[in-house]
């Protein structure tokens, strides 16, 4: 994982973190989430904090989620353990090597074709890819099979895409069949 452009995307934006368990922290954007270690998330708390004017993320305890002021949530905010649990059921998918529109890259699987920004795909390049619609979140594991992100799709009926990605699957399922 890419943290230091990690850390490059969240500072453009309000952020939400959450630490799960003693050294581990999830922080979003609410474009992408991304897992951090301890010495991970001092270093983005740290650059965070001396870009953004304001801005303060306390130290966190198990279990405790904070917004990018240092206001403690409880109960507000994102929540992360529901979104976990429908994970169960994305599927392998691929990621083309192909950018276009100088912005977005594809990602698919036998049954859908999706797009999600180029500069969040770069941040977990080389880990793998699972998702469940070409609408559905995009959910990130390393080899050993731990959940280190999630990145949200572009929806593609808002840049007109949804026709495109429709013909292009129905093409790709074509080449498969022929």
């Amino acid at each position: 994982m890419k943290i230091k452009k990690a850390i490059k995307e969240l500072k453009k934006d309000n952020v939400h973190c959450w630490r799960e368990e003693e050294n581990t922290y999830w922080v979003t954007n609410t474009y992408f989430l991304i897992r951090m270690n301890q010495n991970q998330f001092n270093r983005f708390k740290s650059k965070y904090s001396s870009l953004k004017r304001n801005a303060y993320i306390p130290d966190l305890e198990v279990g405790d989620k904070c917004s990018t002021y240092g206001m403690t949530l409880s109960g507000d905010g994102p929540d992360i353990g529901e979104l976990f649990e429908k994970l169960d059921s994305f599927e392998p998918a691929k990621a083309s090597k192909f950018i276009f529109d100088d912005e977005y890259r594809l990602y698919y699987t036998n049954n859908c074709v999706g797009v999600m920004q180029d500069n969040y795909y770069q941040i977990f390049e080389g880990y793998q890819l699972k998702i469940k619609s070409e609408i559905s979140i995009v959910a990130i594991y390393s080899d050993n099979g731990n959940l280190v992100g999630l990145v949200m799709p572009v929806r593609p009926d808002r840049f007109e895409l949804n026709k495109e990605l429709k013909d292009l699957l129905n093409a790709l399922e074509g080449d498969t069949r022929g």
